[in-house]
């Protein structure tokens, strides 16, 4: 072998390994990247997680558990979403702001669940325009990754769906006497026994802000009504509302 060859084998075999090492430098990079995207991913579900506990209404009844859409709102800022959409292909700032708008419900029911797929939140929930926060609840879940997590965000749903409260009268059409399953969640955060009627005992409920809405579409707002609004309910599906300062009479169905 020529003093040429053996040079040219030479150059030939440090480019080589200059170009290996380049990759594993490379590998170990992107290995380094995915590791500190999954811990982020981590934290902020943890911290969420942490967040909805401490927003949830009547948290020594479980049957009664409920959270509030305003709380969802403060809970799930733009770069808590970010964070967690890291890395993903829905990490986009469009997508993160159509997730805030659209989803917050069914985000916060998956970390409730903890769900650990969020690289198919993309393709599973934003590409779909009928599994946003406007369907829910779910009756079909298959989409879902294991049984265990169809059958845990079917239940769980309920609690960050409360149910809204509408002003009705005797002319009301029929979908305001519709009734709702017993995982449903009725709005109330307080409740005061008042008396007994002939088909049970009634009781005046304390309801949030937004989960009272009237005939003009408008909800009940500590802006707007200052004050606690109230349900007497009968076994909780006929009530009739009487608001502090207003003295208006509803009727509506839960």
């Amino acid at each position: 072998m020529t003093s040429g060859s053996s040079g040219f084998l030479g150059f030939r075999k440090a480019r080589k390994k200059k170009e290996d090492d380049e990759l594993r430098r490379k590998q170990a990079e992107e290995q380094l990247r995915v590791k500190e995207e999954r811990d982020g991913r981590y934290l902020i579900e943890n911290k969420i997680r942490d967040c909805l506990w401490k927003a949830v209404k009547n948290i020594e009844k479980e049957h009664l558990r409920f959270i509030c859409a305003q709380d969802l709102e403060k809970i799930w800022t733009l770069p808590c979403i970010a964070q967690l959409s890291k890395g993903l292909d829905w990490s986009n700032h469009e997508l993160q702001v159509r997730a805030q708008r659209d989803f917050l419900k069914i985000m916060s029911t998956l970390i409730w669940i903890k769900w650990d797929y969020w690289h198919e939140f993309r393709s599973l929930f934003l590409e779909h325009r009928d599994r946003t926060d406007e369907q829910l609840p779910f009756k079909d879940t298959s989409f879902l990754q294991t049984e265990e997590l169809r059958t845990s965000f079917r239940d769980q749903q309920y609690l960050f769906n409360p149910v809204i409260i509408r002003e009705d009268d005797e002319d009301a059409p029929d979908h305001y006497s519709e009734k709702y399953s017993e995982k449903h969640r009725m709005p109330f955060v307080e409740t005061k026994p008042i008396g007994e009627g002939g088909s049970g005992i009634v009781t005046k409920e304390v309801i949030p802000p937004g989960y009272l809405k009237y005939r003009t579409g408008e909800v009940n707002s500590a802006v707007n009504f200052p004050f606690k609004a109230f349900v007497t309910f009968t076994d909780r599906l006929l009530a009739t509302c009487n608001c502090s300062e207003t003295h208006s009479s509803f009727r509506g169905y839960g």
